[in-house]
């Protein structure tokens, strides 16, 4: 296995569960604040003992006295955050799995892409926010939407056409090439090993050959492929990009 390869993308899965980790920590700590009745802190917030140090417990913070007690746009905001946080929350848990992949990163991305787009801007919200929230995951999409990451979505089996379609940020088959060619470089592949990792891609790429069909579970469909990876060498970057999972970043 390339060094290369793996250590180039494990960092990116580490730093990708990194994020998904932290959002998924604030949002599941705010969500229950919010399902808590506004009414009810405001009646704990007045008192005494809450606004003096007692039995060296120490008091409730101003600042949270005032936002629970004067700041009606809190609890609005406080639900828009959530609600815009969530779906990357639920991308978190999905990848959580030991057999997450790469591509099911990449199936997760444009899922959360999805639900950002379906964000509606409601009364009493932050359209800056709103705004800046769209902004900051788009980017971060296209930081994540690696060519490796995109070749392991394009080498699952019920999800090719889906890595090279007209979505933005999509690749074409032309880049998909290269970027398998890349991997062969890294590995040293000599030039006649190349060519046949080339008439691999296009036989898969027009589901010919050995290539027709395929499963749900994308390395399971690969290793069990009956061809030789001598004789078709395609087999084996499709394999390794499989076997790189988030998991392996040791993110808790």
């Amino acid at each position: 296995m390339s060094g290369s390869v793996v250590g180039n993308t494990v960092p990116l899965c580490h730093a990708s569960c990194a994020i998904l980790a932290i959002a998924g920590g604030i949002s599941g700590v705010l969500a229950k604040l919010a399902t808590t009745s506004s009414s009810a802190l405001g009646r704990i917030c007045v008192w005494p003992d809450t606004q003096k140090k007692t039995n060296n417990l120490s008091p409730v913070a101003p600042e949270v006295i005032k936002t629970v007690l004067y700041d009606p746009l809190y609890w609005p905001h406080l639900s828009q955050f959530i609600k815009t946080c969530k779906p990357i929350v639920d991308a978190m848990g999905n990848l959580e799995s030991r057999d997450a992949t790469l591509a099911d990163c990449m199936l997760e991305l444009i899922w959360c892409a999805r639900q950002m787009m379906c964000l509606q801007l409601e009364d009493s919200k932050d359209i800056n926010f709103w705004m800046h929230a769209k902004a900051v995951f788009n980017r971060e999409f296209h930081a994540m939407n690696t060519d490796i990451h995109a070749l392991a979505l394009f080498l699952h089996p019920m999800c090719w056409k889906l890595a090279v379609s007209q979505a933005v940020k999509s690749r074409t088959f032309e880049q998909m090439c290269m970027a398998t060619l890349d991997i062969a470089k890294q590995w040293c592949w000599d030039g006649d090993r190349a060519v046949k990792l080339v008439e691999n891609l296009k036989q898969y790429y027009q589901c010919k050959g050995p290539f027709a069909g395929g499963q749900a579970n994308g390395k399971d469909c690969w290793e069990n492929l009956p061809i030789s990876a001598k004789s078709y060498p395609l087999k084996t970057p499709a394999i390794t990009l499989f076997s790189i999972v988030p998991h392996a970043a040791d993110v808790k």
